[in-house]
């Protein structure tokens, strides 16, 4: 059994049956990811063949695991924190018109005419 998933955890092999369609789970008492592997209440321990490792430095969260078309497909959300507020130090406006180009910020306006 092949398996994909994209920004998951990718599973494969493990003989465990799957009746539902997905199913809710909660890190630690609802999944474990060990070694390699990723164990599932009730004593189903599936092999990881893929994984996107660009979010490994954040906290698991809820996971979704899937079944679909024959495949298992381990959904991991991520506990990223909101990014500070960013404030610009300054702001360029630029108009382009048929005739002229007007540009600068709230202090400067230049115009520059369009040659023909």
């Amino acid at each position: 059994m092949q398996m994909q998933s994209l920004g998951g955890v990718i599973l494969g092999g493990g003989g465990g049956l799957v009746r539902k369609l997905s199913m809710l789970l909660h890190p630690g008492s609802g999944y474990r990811v060990k070694e390699g592997y990723v164990e599932i209440l009730g004593g189903v321990k599936l092999k990881i063949i893929g994984w996107d490792r660009r979010y490994d430095q954040y906290e698991n969260g809820e996971a979704r695991l899937v079944h679909r078309e024959g495949k298992m497909m381990l959904w991991i959300s991520k506990k990223i924190p909101r990014p500070e507020p960013y404030k610009p130090r300054d702001v360029i406006a630029v108009d382009i018109n048929e005739r002229k180009i007007v540009y600068g910020d709230d202090k400067i306006n230049k115009e520059r005419h369009q040659d023909r």
